[in-house]
């Protein structure tokens, strides 16, 4: 399609003779033309977004990516939850009942817990923009991975002293020994193992 042309009628010359805007009026229409496009745009945004409440195409995009990631890491706190619970339980039978019998020390919390204090090992993460959400979960499990070293490590130790008992009351003798007529009497302990028979065998 051709460019439209306007002609004006001259008196003088009795012909129609074109007439072409200068270049200041067609830089004005252009102006014109370019502030009524982007009114129209600026309307329509305030609009869509203000008073319809909608959101653009790419943030809801985002929105719906969020959301994704945000129901990932509540599953995988859940699923600490969970996993923390089962390991305070080991730790309270280690410390109640293993360790008692056997005489072993209790693991400090302080040991358990350290390393995780003080200087911000996290701040990695916020160079990446990383929530506060993001840097709880990953805390927990830095913090679950030093306590399950540390429990499995106490649970080596007590394997160890029960296995080290067990060879001692092998070594108990089925008679108990004569006692001496004379002389101090023999504790309690000594003499728990002097009487104690070995259990009869279950495999026949």
């Amino acid at each position: 399609m051709g460019k439209f042309s306007r002609y004006v009628y001259n008196p003088e010359t009795l012909l129609y003779e074109k007439k072409e805007d200068s270049k200041a009026v067609r830089v004005m229409k252009i102006a014109g033309f370019a502030f009524s496009v982007a009114v129209v745009v600026a309307l329509n945004f305030f609009i869509y977004t203000q008073v319809l409440g909608l959101d653009l195409p790419k943030t809801a995009h985002l929105k719906k990516k969020n959301a994704e990631w945000q129901a990932k890491f509540e599953v995988l706190n859940h699923s600490l939850d969970v996993a923390e619970k089962i390991l305070g339980d080991i730790e309270q039978r280690d410390d109640d009942v293993y360790r008692s019998i056997f005489g072993l020390e209790e693991i400090p919390e302080e040991v358990k817990q350290a390393g995780f204090g003080g200087v911000n090992r996290y701040a990695y993460l916020d160079d990446l923009g990383g929530s506060p959400y993001l840097k709880n979960t990953v805390r927990r499990l830095d913090v679950m991975t030093k306590r399950s070293f540390l429990q499995s490590n106490a649970l080596d130790e007590v394997s160890m002293v029960s296995h080290q008992a067990g060879n001692l009351i092998s070594c108990v003798p089925a008679v108990s020994p004569i006692m001496p007529e004379s002389g101090p009497a023999p504790s309690a302990a000594v003499w728990i193992l002097c009487t104690r028979r070995p259990q009869p065998s279950m495999k026949e």
